[in-house]
């Protein structure tokens, strides 16, 4: 081994090269969950933090809470690389989960109007 494969890249490089990855990996799942989401009412953006009373973590789709942890771990990359998180694909999401179980809200969207949003915003912004 040289002095050149010794050398570890450099935190931020690293942690962006992270970033990178989870968000390509969020925006590609999101964008097979949602149109499914909206046309069955699928429960994603219920999960383990954001959840009613009345429901079961046992009743939610596995892609729920595997999306919300990928979205959280995008945010946490983020504000570790001091990159702004507003308005980004995660955070998108991540608004769409606490609206979704916001019961306090009359006037909350349910899960086929927030995946029909959600979807219109992240090919506007995102998908070229």
């Amino acid at each position: 081994m040289n002095y050149f494969e010794k050398q570890e890249m450099p935190k931020t490089e690293a942690l962006g090269r992270e970033l990178i990855v989870a968000e390509r990996e969020l925006l590609e799942s999101l964008m097979i969950a949602l149109p499914l989401c909206a046309e069955h009412g699928a429960l994603i953006f219920f999960n383990s933090k954001n959840i009613p009373d009345e429901y079961q973590l046992g009743w939610l789709p596995a892609e729920s809470d595997e999306l919300f942890q990928l979205a959280t771990r995008c945010i946490t990359l983020r504000r570790q690389l001091g990159l702004p998180a507003a308005q980004t694909a995660p955070q998108l999401f991540l608004d769409a989960c606490e609206e979704h179980c916001n019961r306090s809200n009359p006037h909350r969207r349910g899960p086929r109007k927030l995946a029909t949003w959600l979807l219109a915003e992240l090919q506007s912004r995102f998908c070229g």
